[in-house]
């Protein structure tokens, strides 16, 4: 169930709770944690009706432990997972890991109630009513569409109650997956999805509002209260937004500056430095043209993968869409393929090397304007590679790993040590923070940085320069 891991494409990224959500009689979950996972699994087994168990494979790759023992959790009942005064977020199955992203971006500066609804049907209505009726705000995150969907249900629902409405301080929000099919290349699959920097947008839109309409009691309400229903004149149904209302939630901004604060740079990059980004970046090193070519991502949950064929020497001409090598995977041979144009320089792998997501593979000489368009790399000196004799890497030429001890540059990053001139023309830099996630300990014969699960943000965050679908 779900996407968030690039290749699964309309076949394997499908969110469709609502379309089962539909059906009298069946019950339908979406666990988010590994203890809600096993037990709503517990009782959906030991439960009398049909109980669709939809798990997200994103969040299957995630390695966490847990010292807490098995519960069984009844069905319909939803998680507050943080408690909160200014806003409500209702969120299921992967969205709840862009909810929290989201939550970190505020550093605390909105007071924000989570809700994992989990159970999709039966669901949780009295828990999400007496938040909003607290928050008096709501917005509902989903992986599906909107149309005719879960989160349309729930606000639907909310806003249906009087008591719910009258407490209500801004409309509520819903933010889904564009209405389009999940499509097969990484950059359209995550420009389809909701990402933290929407989410974090409406987050600030909605806490600026205040539209209360408190001064409106339900007859019901009225007449519990001793007041005559009848002599109940209706408050102005937006009335204006109060200063400490400003001071509290919006740190009294200058007029859209929550919304640049929040919303991602649509247009093309203007520097050359490395980006963010949720995939392995080939990159330049800085003062030369040669490019880092890196073993990209392969498809969900992909690691590591062999290298079943070199398609280029050293010396030949690299042209745009070029396949550099082949990659063997247990699902499918991937083959790497150039999105530059230039001479290849060197190998940094050979025939039957067992590689890793992002490990540099070699080395290109670009033209011009393939180098323009690329990242500088963060740093400079060439990884030493234990392999380098083998694959014909001359280890003279080899400028050492920086020293951990070295002193401060003013960036305030460690400077490298001093490398000969002939070292340097051919330093390969070591993948930057940006690109490749911290190494962790990699098994014997596996060279390169061992790319951690898919939970890790370098695999969840959208690509850069992507305009929501």
């Amino acid at each position: 169930y779900g996407a968030y891991l690039p290749g699964g494409s309309l076949w394997h990224s499908q969110a469709n709770e609502s379309a089962f959500a539909h059906f009298p009689g069946l019950n339908v979950v979406i666990p988010s944690t590994p203890e809600d996972a096993a037990g709503l699994l517990w009782t959906a087994m030991h439960g009398d009706d049909l109980t669709l168990f939809l798990a997200p494979k994103h969040m299957l790759w995630a390695e966490v432990e847990s010292a807490q023992p098995i519960k069984s959790i009844p069905l319909g009942q939803a998680r507050v997972v943080t408690a909160g005064e200014d806003l409500t977020i209702v969120a299921w199955g992967n969205t709840m890991e862009k909810a929290h992203e989201a939550i970190g971006e505020l550093h605390g500066e909105v007071s924000v109630e989570l809700i994992d609804l989990r159970s999709i049907m039966p669901w949780d209505k009295a828990a999400i009513e007496a938040s909003v009726r607290k928050t008096g705000r709501l917005i509902v995150i989903q992986e599906d569409t909107e149309a005719c969907s879960v989160g349309q249900m729930i606000v639907t629902h909310v806003m249906g109650q009087p008591e719910v409405w009258t407490a209500m301080k801004a409309p509520p929000r819903l933010i889904t997956k564009g209405n389009v099919m999940i499509g097969y290349n990484p950059i359209y699959e995550y420009a389809a999805l909701p990402a933290v920097p929407q989410i974090v947008e409406a987050i600030w839109q909605i806490v600026s509002m205040d539209a209360g309409r408190s001064g409106v009691m339900p007859d019901s309400t009225a007449k519990q209260s001793g007041v005559n229903p009848d002599l109940q004149l209706p408050t102005p149904a937006v009335t204006p937004v109060t200063a400490a209302v400003g001071a509290a939630l919006r740190r009294d901004p200058q007029p859209d500056e929550s919304r640049h604060k929040a919303a991602p740079t649509t247009g093309p990059s203007t520097s050359n430095t490395a980006p963010s980004s949720h995939a392995p970046q080939n990159t330049v090193i800085a003062g030369t043209n040669d490019i880092i070519v890196r073993v990209p991502i392969m498809g969900e949950g992909l690691r590591s993968a062999k290298v079943v064929t070199l398609n280029k020497q050293p010396g030949d001409a690299v042209k745009h869409d070029d396949v550099l090598c082949e990659l063997e995977t247990d699902k499918a041979v991937y083959p790497v393929e150039a999105s530059f144009a230039g001479q290849l320089k060197e190998w940094r792998i050979k025939l039957d090397d067992t590689v890793l997501i992002g490990q540099e593979i070699a080395l290109v000489t670009g033209d011009a304007a393939s180098v323009a368009g690329l990242p500088i790399d963060g740093r400079s000196g060439f990884t030493p590679d234990s392999g380098a004799k083998k694959s014909g890497l001359n280890p003279d030429l080899q400028a050492s790993r920086p020293d951990p001890q070295a002193a401060v540059s003013q960036s305030g990053h460690k400077a490298p040590p001093a490398v000969s001139a002939s070292a340097t023309k051919l330093a390969m830099a070591a993948p930057s923070i940006a690109s490749v996630p911290a190494p962790v300990t990699a098994s014997p014969g596996m060279k390169g940085n061992v790319r951690p699960p898919a939970l890790h943000p370098a695999i969840t965050k959208r690509l850069d320069a992507v305009v929501p679908a």
